[in-house]
């Protein structure tokens, strides 16, 4: 990244690609990190780690060399930079996900920190009798054999929205972690408006140093002979015969359920070549959305 050295670096989005990309950037002085973008987070004069955070439209307005993006929603930001903004491409550089992997020592931490929520929480699950499938990400790092950590959070499937709920509560009282649950704020033909739909489960660390350990909870709706769920814009789904069932596999000595045939569902998920990671996956690359 040599020949981006004395540059004036706005960096799309506050989110966990934003972090991302702030951390490496900021490592080395040579670059000037002059604010975030963001669609969303930018009203009332907002500052984020001390950088001021701008809206799309005030990017005219700001003296600049290059702006930043990475993350699952990179086609969806270049697209809105170049037609609906109307900036030149090459004031845009995109960051994949192996520019932005973090230290040898971070990821340890990272993944020490996983282990201690999954022991927690899965004891919990087993005494509740609280069933539980892993899912997405942790899928892929167990039949990849490499660490949870490799990915941005771990993700667990579960069935019923009463066991969605006693998570919830029994979580909470953990204060060593930020528990916090998204609920369903649309209408769908398989859930209620204030369904909880995801919880999510955070180590607490400092963000100018790293990402924290997370764990996703996503609550899948039985419909129509199959399970769905809401991700992002998406409802995916899930076959039933997946979740009617379980196998028990070990990881790092730690018990953990997975679906029926996951294998299987791996492919129906990211496709017949789901063992290769991928640099910029995005969610509209899910083999299994719904058209409702």
């Amino acid at each position: 990244m040599n020949e981006y050295y004395q540059k004036k670096i706005l960096i799309f989005c506050v989110g966990l690609s934003g972090r991302a990309v702030f951390r490496k950037l900021n490592q080395e002085a040579d670059f000037k990190i002059i604010g975030f973008v963001d669609n969303f987070y930018y009203e009332n004069n907002k500052f984020f780690f001390n950088k001021k955070v701008y809206s799309p439209r005030q990017i005219s307005l700001i003296e600049y060399d290059l702006i930043v993006l990475s993350g699952r929603d990179i086609d969806e930001i270049k697209n809105q930079l170049l037609n609906d903004l109307k900036i030149s491409e090459n004031k845009i550089l995109i960051l994949t996900k192996s520019d932005l992997m973090p230290s040898d020592i971070v990821s340890r931490y990272t993944e020490d920190s996983i282990i201690e929520i999954l022991n927690i929480l899965t004891n919990m699950m087993n005494n509740e009798n609280i069933s539980y499938w892993m899912d997405f990400s942790a899928l892929l790092a167990i039949h990849r054999k490499v660490d949870f950590s490799n990915f941005s959070d771990v993700d667990i499937a579960i069935n019923s929205l009463d066991d969605a709920k006693s998570i919830f509560d029994a979580m909470s009282k953990f204060k060593q972690f930020k528990v916090k649950k998204k609920l369903i704020d649309k209408k769908l033909n398989y859930a209620k408006i204030g369904d909880i739909m995801q919880i999510s489960i955070e180590s607490s660390v400092d963000l100018l140093i790293q990402e924290p350990a997370i764990i996703d909870i996503h609550l899948k709706f039985l419909h129509d002979d199959i399970y769905k769920c809401p991700v992002g814009q998406y409802s995916l789904y899930t076959p039933f015969e997946c979740l009617n069932g379980y196998e028990v596999i070990k990881y790092k000595n730690l018990p953990l359920r997975i679906p029926l045939n996951s294998k299987d569902y791996l492919e129906l998920i990211y496709g017949k070549f789901w063992k290769k990671p991928v640099e910029n996956w995005k969610s509209g690359d899910y083999g299994n959305i719904l058209d409702e």
